[in-house]
């Protein structure tokens, strides 16, 4: 199991699109890859559990990734974290 402390861009949380692309990767893997924020966790597959999660107060997550491709899953997930704008209005 790999867990990753993952610092996002100040205001960005997981709307739409970003939701949508992370699970799309994350689905890739065979791993097991959780995101939680507080208290909160969503399977990273799943873009409906990780739009639910709240905006991170301190811009901090956790991912976890348990399974056969833990590590590369892990760099890829937070390489698309690190790209996620906060939303316009």
């Amino acid at each position: 199991m790999l867990i990753k402390s993952i610092t996002m861009r100040p205001g960005a949380h997981f709307h739409a699109r970003p939701a949508a692309d992370l699970a799309v990767l994350a689905r890739q893997f065979e791993s097991v890859l959780l995101i939680s924020v507080g208290e909160e966790l969503a399977d990273a597959k799943n873009a409906l559990a990780l739009m639910r999660l709240p905006k991170p107060k301190d811009g901090n997550i956790e991912l976890t990734a348990s399974g056969p491709d833990e590590e590369e899953a892990a760099a890829a997930l937070e390489t698309q974290i690190l790209t996620i704008e906060r939303l316009r209005k």
